[in-house]
C-alpha cells in the first residue's frame, strides 16, 4: 500500500454520507418532537375533561400513561445496553404508544357515552350517530313525483 494515494472523491463520499446521516437524524428528531407535541396537547385536553370523568376512568388513564412511560424508558435502556436490540425496542415503544392512544380514546368515548346516557338522551339513533336532521324518505316515496318528494324533504 505504499503507492496508494487518496483521491478527493473518497473524502467527498464520506462527507456526503455524513450529511445524509445528520439529515436523517434531524428528520427523526422533528418527527419525535411533533409526536410529543401532539401527545402533550391530547393529554392537556384530557386534563381539562378529566373533571367530568369518573374515578375509575381517571385511574385507567393514569395507569396506562405510567405503563407507556415505563415501556419507553425500558426500551431506551435496552437500546443503550444492547445496540442490536434497537429495532425491537422501537417496535415495542411504538406498540405501547398505540395502546395508550387506544385506551385513552376508548375511555373518552365511554365517558361521553355515559354523559349522554345520564342526561336521558336515548330517544333517537342520532344520539349515537350524529347525522343532524336528515329526513329519510318513507317506503312509498317511490310513487311520489319529484316535486312531491322535494316538498316532503
Amino acid at each position: 500500500m505504499a503507492g496508494y494515494r487518496r483521491s478527493g472523491w473518497e473524502e467527498d463520499l464520506g462527507a456526503g454520507i455524513a450529511m445524509l446521516v445528520i439529515l436523517g437524524l434531524l428528520l427523526a428528531a422533528a418527527a419525535a418532537f411533533t409526536l410529543l407535541e401532539a401527545t402533550g396537547k391530547e393529554l392537556g385536553r384530557l386534563g381539562k375533561n378529566s373533571t367530568s370523568y369518573s374515578n375509575r376512568t381517571r385511574r385507567i388513564i393514569g395507569w396506562t400513561i405510567l405503563a407507556v412511560v415505563g415501556i419507553v424508558a425500558l426500551c431506551a435502556l435496552v437500546s443503550l445496553a444492547l445496540p442490536a436490540a434497537v429495532t425491537g425496542s422501537v417496535y415495542a415503544a411504538a406498540w405501547g404508544f398505540l395502546a395508550l392512544v387506544l385506551v385513552v380514546e376508548g375511555c373518552d368515548w365511554y365517558e361521553r357515552h355515559q354523559n349522554r346516557v345520564g342526561a336521558g338522551d336515548l330517544g333517537h339513533l342520532d344520539t349515537y350517530l350524529d347525522f343532524g336532521s336528515v329526513h329519510l324518505p318513507a317506503a312509498n316515496d317511490h310513487k311520489a313525483t319529484p316535486a312531491e318528494f322535494q316538498a316532503r324533504t
